[in-house]
């Protein structure tokens, strides 16, 4: 296990706003039917409300990016990628975080730029103009560096030449409990709602 000093988290760049108020009204709508039950609101209501707040907590508030020790940890909506360091090749920061990494490409939700950000820079860097970036964009950015350096760092520690692979491998590991939130909410859904 990893020091907490050998812990680097990367806030989200955007959605916890939304997240936390679709979680706060699918539960505001689970405890009206728990109150008012007896005056005629439907089960499916219910249960439809959960599978709502599952889906925003699942799209909106769990994905993030942390470094932990030599390993990049990308939690998505539905599985947590850990990626070696060192076999990071390429990073880019556009409307999502893109890894190129052992031969694959990997995204995460959880840092980008909106499509405004990502057009202005591009205008920018077509001028040779410096980027004048908001604290946003600046974040995105300060991630993409912090990752490229990490993943230099890593390297040079696993002394790998260039071009030369990783062997440690990319482990994926799907996030149970949301995919089965989703799924049994979304059944109870479809059967409360046809009874």
């Amino acid at each position: 296990m990893a020091q907490e000093s050998d812990r680097e988290r990367f806030h989200a760049t955007s959605g916890q706003v939304t997240g936390w108020s679709c979680v706060a009204l699918a539960a505001a709508v689970v405890v009206l039917y728990v109150l008012e039950r007896d005056r005629g609101m439907p089960a499916w209501v219910a249960a439809a409300a959960v599978c709502f707040g599952a889906v925003a907590w699942a799209a909106l508030l769990r994905p993030a990016v942390t470094r932990v020790g030599a390993t990049l940890e990308l939690r998505n909506p539905f599985e947590t990628v850990t990626l070696p360091l060192e076999a990071v090749e390429a990073v880019t920061v556009r409307q999502v975080l893109a890894l190129r990494a052992a031969g694959r490409r990997w995204t995460s939700p959880a840092i980008g730029r909106s499509g405004r950000q990502v057009r202005r820079d591009e205008r920018a860097a077509r001028r040779g103009a410096a980027v004048d970036g908001d604290d946003e964009s600046s974040y995105a950015e300060f991630v993409e560096q912090r990752i490229r350096q990490a993943a230099e760092d890593a390297r040079r520690g696993a002394r790998l030449a260039e071009g030369q692979q990783s062997t440690r491998a990319v482990a994926r590991r799907p996030a149970w409990p949301e995919i089965g939130a989703i799924a049994v909410s979304g059944v109870a859904t479809l059967a409360l709602a046809l009874l």
